[in-house]
């Protein structure tokens, strides 16, 4: 139906006209179906979700996450539409750590972002959006998450109590969960109000890892509004202040926007504490000649509903009683005797039943409105009555998800909305194990299978992981897939605990997801919007990607209109020339390269002689600035916390006859110096490093003429050894990574264009689990404006800028013969399994296998994606292993 809505406008708003209106559609609201499919064409909704293997991480992990980007108007793939797809991991500082641009073209939506081990411990704000949707302000559907990512050393938490009645001297306290606390070490920290830093310091905390901070200077009211940031070594920590009453934030939502005269009005609300969590209340309601019309009491999460009838002229005050004998008091909206409305007044799981009011009907007679209902960019139903009235509209051609009920004046002018949520039967998860338990090394095989109501199996394509019970705990009512798809591009603020709306279809949970239709009104669009949309402009084409620099001369002066050539090194591609302008700057637009391609750049003066000039390559452009953490997450809970430490235990090999060992802290001095590689990518602090000046000295072509610097190495028949052999094999190679990316083409990069070598030899390299076992070597290359400065010849110079991002393959060891699955070295996995192309077909079910690993546990399964038919799947299964 949604598509021939789409060829055929016109016709569909004949189609879907209510038989309770007159035989003809009246040609307004002809005109207005029409201008609406024009709006959705033009500007379609693009709707971004990432599926990352695990909810939360330790420094050193590799994050692992797919892409679903969907267009509203099919709910099918739109990457057609957007060819980058911007994704940013950004911290507390609002600094981006990791970035990256995903072609939507030509790979399959994956990435992966190798976290440091020297990351900071905190909470990271994970984003993807797409220049289609900046252009078109679509900021509600850009995509965000909140992801901790814990330190390496044991879990830091810290605390913030006011030291007497004036609360004007507060107490920080730093430990960690072993109750050891940091009472020698250095603190900075910084005292910030309304994001302006009031006072900042460093302090040694005392013997209990405590220090005082004067907050006199900042309002009592306003201490919500202010935080305090530390920093102790590595950690880094925001603490935000407690609360100082309990005062709630209490709102009312009359049903479709007005309370109308003299009928029965249901009226919604909402109450938040001042973390922005629903906060339970129950009151009455008075007016203004003292009576009490009714009582309320929130039935989940701080909402709830009450229905009354209102007369004009009198004033309703709502009153919530919260302790000592104290009140609070809300004003409702008043009475608006000539406001208009839609308001549902019975429901079935097919049908709604819907009635229009109007508060002058009791005035003036044959007052003429139309009813429009639209979702996910298609009109499902119109009708056209007068005074009020009342209208049943068919729910089973309606597409899963939010629809907006609006309501029209006879100019057609909107006077009234309402959101509702249709919901429909869904699709069939199956996942068939074969056994209930496994071994530990045993292989899993594991058939999925989607089916539809009916019983038919879809098509689709879905990310899968596996995660182990005892460090990764998913919550079920967090958000997932279907939240992002069906609930927050419609809505404002903040959802509190999307997931539990989609954990069933019981009577109560559909009731409570009505009440955030009530409280979270909003939508995509206004009607103005589409009324005006011919002056509207489309956003500009999502080009290709490019490389953009300034030639300068030796006195630092634009080299203007030189001749600049550019190829690509990897395939000896001549790419284009450009004449450098009166800045000396050029462009070389409309390429496509990934990540780490190798490039060289001639440059010639106007007697097309070869000529050396500094070349600086400007920096990949990312389009959005601007960060929004209103509703940051403050603390971690508890179970992230006990699962980050054990995970944290276990990774460096402290489990020993079943017995956890600890760790102490260990504090590191040493004289200062001049950093000569970019630090922030070095992933171990005890690591073996080959710096790029050394590298110059040394005079190498190659990575295997540079690893004869490693102490201990030995190389033979080309093969790279560390320990030695082993039982296992001839040749104890390592593991080589080439920018983050697991890579064995690490051994060609020419020596010049190197960064710095990194080498883990030891317990550091534990954290590439099975894969680290015989050393890690981690290559380095120079990118944009740090590219190479040596020229092979005259006028050449070789460099490598970021381009689109090149998958990494999630790696699982395979415990396939005898010998491998006696092997002694620990199995540390946490994501036991992660697949982001996992695909079905209409006959045959999807077969996914993996390995265990080493500790008895529980494994959750969890699968997202989309199916042919358009629904958003997210489920998950449990999966136990034993002990051998």
């Amino acid at each position: 139906m949604l598509r021939v809505f789409l060829l055929y406008p016109i016709v569909a708003g004949l189609l879907i006209f209510s038989a309770h209106a007159q035989s003809t559609t009246p040609g307004i609201l002809e005109e207005a179906v029409n201008k609406f499919y024009s709006f959705q064409n033009k500007f379609p909704l693009q709707k971004i979700y990432i599926h990352t293997d695990k909810p939360y991480y330790l420094a050193g992990d590799n994050m692992y996450g797919k892409l679903y980007l969907v267009n509203e108007n099919s709910s099918l793939y739109d990457s057609t539409r957007s060819k980058k797809i911007y994704v940013e991991l950004i911290d507390e500082d609002n600094t981006m750590v990791k970035k990256t641009i995903v072609n939507g073209l030509s790979s399959s939506l994956n990435f992966s972002f190798q976290l440091n081990d020297s990351i900071a411990e905190g909470y990271y704000l994970l984003r993807a959006y797409t220049s289609w949707m900046i252009g078109i302000n679509d900021d509600q559907n850009i995509f965000t998450k909140y992801i901790h990512i814990s330190g390496r050393t044991n879990h830091t938490i810290s605390s913030l109590s006011y030291t007497d009645s004036s609360l004007a001297i507060v107490s920080v306290q730093v430990k960690d969960t072993l109750k050891n606390v940091y009472a020698t070490l250095p603190a900075q920290y910084q005292l910030i109000y309304k994001n302006k830093v009031k006072e900042k310091g460093e302090i040694v905390p005392g013997k209990e890892g405590r220090f005082l901070i004067n907050v006199g200077s900042i309002p009592k009211d306003d201490r919500n509004e202010a935080e305090i940031k530390i920093r102790t070594g590595a950690y880094k920590k925001t603490i935000h202040f407690p609360a100082l009453n309990d005062d709630v934030d209490l709102q009312f939502f009359a049903e479709g926007g007005n309370l109308v005269n003299e009928v029965e009005n249901t009226v919604a609300f909402k109450a938040i504490d001042k973390q922005g969590h629903g906060k339970d209340v129950e009151g009455y309601v008075k007016d203004s000649k003292g009576a009490i019309v009714c009582r309320f009491r929130s039935s989940h999460l701080g909402m709830g509903r009450f229905n009354f009838i209102p007369q004009s002229k009198i004033a309703y005050t709502a009153y919530v009683p919260y302790g000592n004998g104290k009140e609070l008091s809300y004003l409702l909206p008043a009475v608006d005797k000539y406001a208009s409305q839609v308001a549902i007044i019975k429901r079935s799981k097919n049908e709604l039943r819907v009635r229009v009011a109007l508060g002058d009907s009791l005035y003036k007679k044959n007052a003429t409105t139309y009813l429009v209902a639209t979702a996910h960019g298609g009109v499902y139903f119109t009708s056209r009555g007068t005074d009020l009235y009342e209208v049943d509209i068919p729910l089973t051609g309606f597409p899963e998800g939010i629809a907006r009920l609006t309501l029209f004046d006879s100019a057609m002018r909107p006077v009234s909305e309402r959101l509702i949520y249709v919901h429909h039967p869904n699709s069939t998860v199956t996942l068939n194990t074969g056994k209930n338990n496994y071994r530990k090394r045993e292989e899993v095989s594991m058939l999925l299978k989607i089916t539809d109501p009916e019983g038919k199996q879809l098509k689709g394509i879905y990310s899968v992981a596996v995660t182990d019970d005892q460090v990764i705990r998913p919550g079920e009512n967090e958000d997932n897939i279907k939240t992002h798809l069906l609930l927050s591009p419609y809505l404002k603020g903040n959802i509190e605990e999307p997931g539990y709306y989609f954990k069933n279809d019981a009577a109560i949970t559909m009731d409570n997801l009505d009440l955030v239709m009530l409280t979270h009104g909003w939508s995509r669009f206004t009607w103005s919007d589409i009324e005006s949309n011919a002056a509207m402009q489309l956003p500009q084409k999502d080009s290709s990607l490019s490389i953009n620099g300034k030639l300068t001369n030796k006195n630092n002066q634009p080299a203007r209109h030189y001749a600049v050539s550019l190829f690509s090194v990897s395939d000896n591609n001549y790419i284009g020339t450009d004449t450098t302008s009166e800045k000396g700057e050029f462009h070389f637009t409309g390429i496509d390269f990934t990540d780490s391609t190798s490039f060289f750049i001639q440059t010639k003066n106007r007697k097309d002689i070869n000529e050396d000039l500094e070349v600086s390559i400007d920096p990949l452009h990312f389009p959005l600035t601007e960060v929004d953490r209103s509703f940051a997450p403050t603390d971690p809970d508890l179970a992230m916390i006990s699962g980050s430490d054990f995970y944290k235990r276990f990774m460096y090999n402290l489990v020993k006859d079943d017995k956890i060992l600890l760790l102490k802290d260990v504090t590191v001095s040493t004289t200062k110096r001049k950093i000569k590689f970019d630090e922030s990518k070095r992933v171990s602090l005890v690591s073996h490093i080959i710096t790029s000046d050394v590298i110059e000295r040394y005079g190498a072509f190659n990575l295997m003429d540079l690893l004869y610097a490693v102490p201990g190495v030995t190389i033979t028949d080309g093969h790279i050894g560390f320990f030695g052999l082993n039982s296992m094999s001839s040749y104890t190679d390592p593991l080589f990574i080439l920018n983050g990316v697991e890579n064995s083409r690490a051994l060609t990069v020419n020596a010049h264009d190197i960064d710095f070598i990194e080498v883990l030899r030891g317990g550091e390299a534990a954290i590439y689990g099975m894969r680290g076992a015989n050393g890690v070597v981690l290559v380095n290359t120079k990118r944009g404006q740090d590219a190479s400065a040596d020229f092979t010849q005259k006028g050449i110079k070789a460099l490598q800028t970021p381009g689109y991002h090149v998958e990494k393959e999630f790696y699982s060891p395979r415990y396939d013969t005898e010998e491998r699955k006696l092997a002694t070295t620990n199995d540390m996995r946490t994501t036991i399994y992660w697949n982001g192309n996992v695909t079905t077909d209409s006959k045959t079910p999807a077969i996914i296998s993996f390995y265990t690993a080493d500790l008895p546990t529980t494994y959750t399964v969890t699968i997202e994606g989309t199916a042919e038919n358009g629904e958003a799947i997210h489920q998950t299964f449990p999966l136990k292993t034993t002990r051998q």
